[in-house]
């Protein structure tokens, strides 16, 4: 009868805890995944925690937003560059607009509001965004989101992975 027991219990331990890692990992991952080896993590501004997609090569920031369909309600994408410079976005293939959030440091530099789609497959005429200053980091959030979260030049960033 105990060896009845303990099964039952290994096999109730083992079931709760792969639903509740499942429900975590559905919980933190962005709803419309970009690649299935991405990382994520967490910026948190003026309060507000955003679950973030982390672009941190050049293959993920050359890929950026495009060919995604949406983003969560409290959802983005950081870039990491790990130096500063005024590094370029442009909306290809992305069928949403945007807010786009500069950061350099743990401070917010600049905000390109409401960015909206661009058609055409021509990439010569693409509009390129620009930070206003030399930035480390840029977040893209679905547009309105900057505003609505009170992220103004010089509001304070924390990052964590």
């Amino acid at each position: 009868m105990k060896k009845k027991l303990w099964i039952f219990a290994f096999v109730a331990l083992a079931l709760f805890l792969s639903g509740f890692f499942s429900f975590f990992e559905q919980s933190r991952a962005p709803s419309d995944k970009g690649t299935d080896n991405a990382a994520y993590g967490t910026v948190k501004i003026n309060g507000v925690s955003i679950g973030v997609e982390l672009a941190n090569t050049s293959e993920k920031q050359e890929q950026g937003l495009s060919g995604r369909n949406a983003l969560g309600e409290n959802e983005g994408m950081l870039f990491l560059f790990g130096k500063k410079d005024f590094y370029g976005f442009w909306m290809k293939d992305v069928p949403f607009p945007i807010d786009i959030v500069w950061i350099d440091g743990d401070k917010v530099i600049g905000i390109e509001p409401s960015v909206s789609p661009q058609d055409g497959d021509d990439v010569s005429n693409l509009k390129i965004y620009y930070p206003p200053a030399p930035a480390d980091k840029a977040l893209e959030i679905n547009a309105g989101k900057a505003e609505e979260w009170g992220i103004r030049e010089e509001t304070v960033s924390r990052t964590g992975q």
